[in-house]
């Protein structure tokens, strides 16, 4: 960002440059001529507790982040977020950007190929939950109220869980229906969306959510948390549910086992395509020529 990049871009004769992780703008001054566009997917870095193996390392990464992605929206012409949740965060840590902030939302192409079949090791009937490391994605709490509600009622469906059982607890990485996925292709991953009853996304905070769109894509129904991203990628009579009210958590899981959300795939489809190759390129084009004017 230092060296190799301002050298590389003026080599090259870059006239826009887009940074798309979050930070890694060059530093220094910006030639004259040049415009800059940051990606800005969340801040969660910042405002979340992160996974890290040792705490100084979570520091380390914090503070260095914090300096990154600080400058990068700084230096920036144009910051484009996937969602108006990450755009109004940017604002609120960085209200000297408020004007330059824009959505972008992300680019689910869908899957190229027909779905495969349902994984063998699960029942004609389950649920499917995708994503379990970070704290915010709010597992654990999902999780146990899925066990005590299983201890309700019969009617609650098997959780098959993309991840890794060391991301929860010791007592919940074993539960009786509980089925553990992980090192999944594509097509692996298609056949889930696609057999489950229901995709659940329990996080209190999430900048997209790739899941949700991937299952609606599908004609798959979703179950989702309240706040965040969540709020904009689902359609609006989506099941939803507070995410830190372990009563309301458990109300929609009882309510959905005995209920089970309509499946209307052609409606669930179309309200995905408007994260698709055609939207994404048209909303592209508009901030690209924002930009050279």
């Amino acid at each position: 960002e230092a060296r190799f990049l301002p050298q590389a871009l003026a080599k090259q004769h870059i006239d826009l440059y887009i940074a798309t992780a979050n930070m890694g703008l060059p530093l220094g001054r910006k030639p004259a001529g040049r415009r800059y566009a940051l990606l800005l997917h969340d801040l969660f870095q910042l405002t979340e507790h992160n996974h890290h193996n040792s705490r100084f390392k979570a520091l380390a990464y914090r503070a260095i982040d914090a300096l990154s992605i600080a400058w990068s929206v700084w230096i920036a012409d144009r910051v484009w977020c996937p969602s108006q949740f990450s755009a109004n965060e940017a604002a609120r840590l960085f209200p000297f950007a408020r004007a330059k902030l824009r959505v972008l939302p992300n680019l689910v192409p869908g899957f190229p190929q027909a779905a495969g079949e349902r994984p063998a090791q699960l029942p004609a009937r389950f649920w499917l939950a995708v994503g379990t490391r970070e704290p915010r994605k709010n597992m654990p709490l999902f999780v146990d109220c899925w066990r005590q509600a299983r201890q309700q009622s019969t009617a609650v469906p098997d959780l098959a869980l993309v991840g890794h059982p060391h991301d929860l607890p010791a007592e919940l990485r074993d539960l009786p229906g509980l089925h553990w996925l992980s090192n999944l292709g594509d097509a692996e991953l298609q056949a889930l969306y696609a057999t489950a009853e229901c995709l659940w996304q329990p996080s209190y905070a999430e900048g997209f959510g790739l899941p949700v769109v991937e299952a609606l894509s599908l004609g798959t129904p979703v179950a989702l948390a309240r706040g965040s991203a969540l709020d904009e990628v689902a359609p609006p009579a989506s099941p939803r549910f507070a995410a830190h009210d372990r009563a309301d958590l458990s109300a929609c899981l009882l309510r959905l086992a005995n209920q089970p959300p309509e499946r209307d795939q052609q409606a669930l489809r179309d309200w995905a395509a408007r994260f698709a190759y055609p939207a994404y390129a048209a909303r592209l084009q508009q901030l690209l020529l924002e930009l050279n004017h």
